[in-house]
């Protein structure tokens, strides 16, 4: 019974935890977004779906919405990939050096 209800936890725990690669994705998608909104404190992420290869890519299918210039709500979805030192933002490729100061 011990032995059955710690392989049940221990599973628990690694089903749980996020893989690294996708928690320094994250970090760079949500830095994008402090890049290149207006107003970036509007932001409202309804929606972000993971694939990852588990080693180097991510891609994220994200759903958002934020204020534009005039303050009106504009909602939005985007195809946003992670891999090395580059990300894509809907097919555009970029270096993440643009946004270092943006990552926490």
């Amino acid at each position: 019974m011990k032995k059955s209800l710690l392989l049940f936890a221990l599973i628990l725990c690694l089903c749980s935890c996020e893989q690294r690669v996708v928690r320094e994705s994250r970090k760079i998608y949500k830095a994008y977004f402090e890049y290149v909104l207006k107003d970036p404190r509007s932001l409202t992420i309804h929606s972000a779906k993971c694939a990852t290869d588990g080693h180097y890519l991510v891609q994220w299918e994200i759903d958002y919405s934020a204020n534009n210039s005039y303050g009106g709500k504009v909602r939005k979805t985007i195809n946003f990939e992670t891999f090395g030192d580059f990300y894509k933002v809907d097919g555009d490729l970029r270096y993440k050096k643009e946004l270092e100061r943006y990552i926490r």
